[in-house]
């Protein structure tokens, strides 16, 4: 089976158009997303719509879209995740895109072709909130009897054996924090030989947006005009 797995978009739309393209192209088994369409970029209504066109789609539900959900109802506790994480938080949604949001999953283990797979946002201990970063030197406990672990969370591309068991983290394919791009993974389970692809869009594009857009937080600004800037 071959899947394209990705995750931490973050509002994105560039690079979520571009794999779209990708996936239509590759025609993928299946594509698992590890979670947070909120957060950080202005456009996670338009993320939204682009993964209802994607067959054979899990999304896994990050932090960030946990958050939202939680405190979408008050409107203190939104301005208070919009100061730190940008306007996304502040935006209406229908009901159809709070019931995608909603339909999401804490984690997904899957067997196939004699392997036991793991995917979550966090880590298997905190799916939600863990970050297990490449320069840590602790092992990542709740491995077993997985024969791979899929990571988000933390923005970092990581590859990692512990034991039997791989740990692996696709890196950001909204908000790259590692200077490697934005990027996703193939995955074949029967071989589990597995790529990383960086994603082609309007790198200048996404700049200028955030350039011009009246954030609510003028540091979330500043962070992604940073961040995109390194790929200018």
């Amino acid at each position: 089976m071959k899947v394209l797995i990705f995750g931490d978009i973050h509002g994105n739309r560039y690079a979520m158009d571009a794999l779209l393209c990708q996936a239509e192209t590759l025609q993928p088994d299946k594509v698992i997303f590890l979670g947070d369409i909120i957060g950080y970029f202005y456009n996670p209504k338009e993320v939204i719509k682009a993964m209802k066109k994607i067959p054979n789609l899990t999304y896994i539900r990050g932090n960030h879209d946990q958050m939202f959900l939680e405190s979408y109802e008050n409107r203190e506790k939104r301005e208070a995740l919009a100061k730190k994480y940008g306007s996304s938080y502040l935006l209406d949604f229908s009901n159809d895109e709070i019931e995608f949001l909603s339909s999401s999953i804490p984690f997904l283990e899957m067997k196939h072709e004699g392997k036991e797979l793991f995917f979550c946002h966090g880590t298997p201990g905190d799916i939600y909130n863990g970050r297990y970063y490449p320069d840590a030197k602790e092992d990542l406990p709740f491995l077993k009897p997985y024969d791979a672990v899929f990571l988000a969370n933390t923005h970092y591309r990581l590859f990692r054996k512990q034991g039997n068991s791989l740990i692996i983290n696709p890196g950001s394919l909204g908000l790259p924090r590692d200077g490697k791009g934005f990027s996703f993974i193939r995955l074949n389970t029967e071989s589990m030989k597995w790529t990383y692809n960086n994603l082609d869009f309007d790198i200048h594009a996404l700049h200028k947006e955030v350039e011009n857009y009246e954030d609510f937080s003028e540091n979330n600004k500043a962070y992604l005009l940073r961040r995109v800037g390194e790929y200018l």
